[in-house]
């Protein structure tokens, strides 16, 4: 299962035993499709519209492998990556533009809830990853805007902060160093923030 975030569509293949791809079915896929996710033990696909519709899409899987649309929940800004605990009983979605992470839990339809008011939790800067331990104790996320990763404690679909570990990029690193002792903020063109690189209330414009 492919999407694409040009054509705003996920797209089913079959896998032959040589390997290659042959096309079964396209659907729409929302505004700007990213991530996705198939559960564990039903057969259901879950994508991350990470455009206008910021929404969370649930397609059902035929016997065939084609694709059936049923229906989408709401999500942060930007949903970029989803993950589905080992038991097939919580999704989550780091949404790059709000700088949280979204709860649902997932009906014996397949269905999507988000899980109470105030659902999403505060995150890193503009995380674009979103990874559960084979335990299911454990979730992680990769936040492209402060180069670090978030490790969360999982307990039947509330998350509860556990720390920071720096990663990646050392020359950001450096850039956000100066800019603290400089006692100023760091921002950049496009290309940077398009790259994950900066959130998306760092861009600067031509005209400032």
């Amino acid at each position: 299962y492919v999407t694409s975030g040009i054509a705003n569509t996920v797209s089913a293949f079959a896998v032959s035993p040589s390997g290659r791809l042959s096309l079964i079915n396209v659907l729409d896929g929302g505004a700007s499709p990213r991530g996705l996710a198939l559960h564990p033990t039903a057969g259901y696909l879950y994508v991350a519209g990470s455009g206008s519709s910021n929404s969370i899409a649930t397609f059902g899987i035929s016997d065939g492998g084609a694709l059936i649309a049923m229906g989408t929940v709401s999500a942060g800004s930007s949903p970029w990556s989803i993950a589905i605990d080992p038991a097939g009983q919580y999704l989550y979605a780091a949404n790059f533009g709000s700088h949280d992470v979204s709860r649902y839990a997932i009906g014996d339809g397949g269905g999507l809830t988000e899980l109470g008011p105030g659902a999403a939790i505060a995150g890193g800067a503009a995380p674009r990853a979103v990874a559960i331990h084979p335990s299911g104790r454990f979730l992680y996320t990769a936040n492209s805007g402060t180069d670090d990763v978030t490790t969360f404690g999982l307990d039947a679909g509330a998350l509860s902060p556990i720390g920071t570990s720096a990663a990646g990029d050392e020359l950001m690193s450096y850039v956000r160093a100066l800019a603290e002792l400089l006692e100023g903020s760091v921002a950049a063109t496009r290309p940077m923030v398009d790259e994950g690189r900066l959130p998306k209330d760092r861009l600067v414009g031509q005209t400032g």
